[in-house]
């Protein structure tokens, strides 16, 4: 989760994409459906296929979300 998370907060597209795999199963942290999906956005937007798959995934569970503000803390 760590080195994911660092990877993550450089900008790196697997790195965003990783972490938002920890965060939806909950691997090396607690699970947190929309700290998921803040992480899929990020990869998504830079063209992340799977990131761009799950967000789509999320949307058809119809499970609720709230959103993220950008200066919680991730």
């Amino acid at each position: 989760f760590h080195w994911f998370e660092e990877s993550a907060k450089r900008g790196d597209i697997q790195g965003e994409y990783l972490l938002a795999i920890c965060y939806e199963n909950g691997y090396g942290i607690i699970a947190n459906r929309d700290k998921a999906r803040l992480w899929y956005e990020k990869a998504a937007e830079k063209g992340e296929q799977n990131a761009i798959k799950a967000l789509e995934r999320f949307k058809t569970e119809n499970l609720p979300l709230k959103k993220i503000k950008n200066n919680d803390s991730l």
